[in-house]
């Protein structure tokens, strides 16, 4: 309105952002340091098979939204604001590998971890919006800040999966999944 006083409201969608990186076959030239992923220790003590080559992918996004209230405050071109803001983060961490035991090549097989993750961030948040600069011909310059609390509701799963030939006969499959309290 003329006094200053209004809402406003914004939606921002960061896309998808993905990196993939894998690492060439090379007989038995990987270890996990210690203590490895989910505790898979290869290459470590006790001896087990270490990895000939891997690949990794990381997916992530991010999106937000927020509505505020804007008062006029009592001099120039600054702007109190309150309002209500969500966040959120997404990712999803896969990985896979393979292996030949040094000790008998007739054991071979391959591993596979995947983790996702979404935190969801619900809260307040305060500011003042500032005209800094205005030349009067259609360019000027605001300033903003804002802060804010928010509360987080996280969720996580993950799981691992590993296949073994000779001796085994046949797949073996661990999978864990947590949706950690908030």
């Amino acid at each position: 309105d003329t006094c200053g006083r209004g809402f406003d409201a914004s939606y921002l969608w960061a896309g998808t952002f993905f990196a993939q990186r894998g690492l060439p076959y090379a007989l038995n030239s990987y270890a996990l340091a210690s203590p490895g992923i989910y505790g898979n220790s290869w290459g470590l003590d006790p001896p087990a098979p270490p990895i000939s080559a891997a690949e990794a992918q990381l997916v992530g996004s991010l999106q937000s939204a927020e509505i505020n209230y804007r008062e006029s405050l009592g001099w120039g071109a600054n702007r109190f604001l309150i309002g209500f803001r969500w966040l959120q983060w997404r990712e999803s961490l896969t990985m896979n590998d393979q292996y030949v035991d040094p000790m008998d090549p007739t054991v071979t097989g391959y591993d596979y971890w995947k983790t996702s993750c979404l935190n969801n961030l619900y809260g307040g948040q305060i500011g003042i919006d500032s005209m800094l600069w205005n030349s009067g011909r259609g360019m000027r310059l605001e300033g903003l800040v804002k802060a804010g609390a928010y509360y987080n509701a996280a969720t996580q799963s993950s799981g691992y999966f590993y296949t073994n030939t000779a001796p085994f006969t046949s797949p073996f499959s661990t999978i864990t999944v947590n949706s950690p309290a908030t």
